[in-house]
């Protein structure tokens, strides 16, 4: 009997569901339980399949969703890329990898607002919320049973060295969206302070130091973007207490990292480091690489060294001769490096402005909408996701990483809300 999957819109969004599920869970079966790694292909996989139901299934048209200037900063980086792979003649199998590495969650971020309901985010959003008690647990368990700790400990995102970049993804996409839903009324205290303390605990535990800083700024722009009320200083006051406490638990168990993070002069040499497997500057990476590769060329600094240029795999026949040559700078370990190697001060301008230009757009559909509750709190989720997004692409690598896929849900989320209110309207 022959099984046939039809593709429709219903389908979609379950593929959709499954490959955040599948990426919140995946790396945690292959560093526990041993499962192959190559079961991370599976998102490609979904991926292109969603790909191949865009241009298939007939449903919203997406240029009435808006966002005019939001695809137009994807052609003009996607265009950049293009004149850097031509000028640097780079194999297009070398092409296509790092397209799947830098490019799929624009893929899944346009199947997300084509195929999903504001309904649907909600439901999102609430399976974030179950698998942060998970992640709770599990972090309790590794940390205090087991003995993981700092770049090690990831929760649910498993045990190899670096989770935490995902853990810190997946607690400020929490933070974000519990903190502008508690001050618009939208939830209890009580689970605000649920998320608020259990994220900064795994941060805490993990030794995510940015995350501090990131849970003042997410708070400080919810109360800046919503209407003030007794609320707002109600969550001043949790804020700045569970503040305090984490960082007494840090300066007990992480001492020299609590010295780190209160130094100014010892902050600055962290970000500048150059020694233990930082051997780009985090904070200088873009003249480190000018010295070190570019040596001036104009051409490299405005291009880099084309899509894919740069790449290493697993796979032998997907690492490129540069990585052979230069792979021991690290450079993989943080987003902004890895992009302007390959696609230079052009690409990663465009990169950026795309984030830039979500955040835009929801500011404007803000003042259109500013009647309707649930858009504005969307908007201003994404607000605040994307300036934390273009942070987070200076500390870590998680935008090139499988769990893109939860970034760019997130920032489709708002439009999602807008593309309902809109047909709902015209219905």
């Amino acid at each position: 009997m022959k099984m046939v999957i039809r593709l429709n819109q219903k389908n979609c969004k379950k593929l959709i569901y499954f490959q955040l599920i599948f990426v919140l869970c995946v790396y945690f079966f292959i560093s526990i339980f041993h499962f192959p790694s190559m079961l991370t292909y599976v998102t490609d996989v979904v991926n292109i399949i969603l790909l191949f139901c865009m241009f298939r299934i007939k449903s919203i048209n997406l240029n009435c969703v808006g966002g005019k200037y939001i695809k137009i900063s994807i052609g003009l980086f996607l265009g950049s890329l293009v004149i850097g792979c031509i000028l640097n003649l780079v194999s297009p199998i070398l092409i296509i990898w790092g397209a799947r590495n830098l490019l799929r969650g624009f893929v899944f971020f346009v199947a997300c607002v084509k195929f999903l309901d504001a309904e649907d985010v909600d439901k999102i959003f609430k399976i974030f919320f179950f698998a942060q008690i998970i992640n709770f647990i599990v972090t309790l368990y590794q940390y205090f049973i087991v003995g993981i700790e700092q770049d090690y400990l990831g929760g649910i995102f498993g045990t190899n060295q670096g989770c935490n970049g995902a853990t810190n993804i997946f607690l400020i996409i929490l933070l974000t969206y519990i903190s502008v839903n508690y001050i618009s009324k939208n939830i209890p205290i009580h689970m605000f302070a649920l998320v608020a303390f259990s994220t900064l605990i795994i941060a805490t535990l993990a030794e995510i130091k940015i995350y501090y800083i990131e849970f003042v700024v997410i708070i400080a722009l919810a109360i800046l973007f919503t209407k003030p009320s007794f609320r707002t200083f109600l969550i001043i006051g949790l804020t700045f207490v569970g503040l305090i406490a984490a960082i007494n638990i840090l300066k007990n168990i992480f001492p020299l990292q609590y010295e780190t993070l209160v130094n100014v002069e010892l902050l600055k040499e962290y970000a500048d480091a150059r020694s233990g497997g930082y051997n780009i500057s985090r904070m200088n990476a873009f003249s480190d690489i000018n010295r070190l590769f570019f040596h001036d060329n104009a051409v490299l600094k405005l291009f880099g060294y084309g899509l894919g240029g740069c790449e290493m795999s697993s796979f032998s026949f997907l690492i490129s001769d540069f990585f052979k040559k230069y792979g021991a700078y690290n450079y993989r370990w943080f987003a902004h490096e890895m992009i302007y190697l390959q696609n230079g001060i052009v690409g990663i301008i465009l990169f950026i402005n795309y984030f830039i230009q979500i955040f835009i757009h929801a500011f404007k559909k803000k003042r259109i909408f500013y009647n309707d509750k649930k858009v504005i709190n969307y908007a201003t989720i994404t607000q605040i996701f994307s300036i934390l997004v273009i942070v987070n692409i200076w500390y870590n690598q998680t935008i090139t990483t499988d769990f893109q896929y939860l970034i760019y849900v997130v920032l489709a989320s708002f439009l999602i809300q807008f593309k309902t209110k809109k047909y709902s309207e015209n219905a």
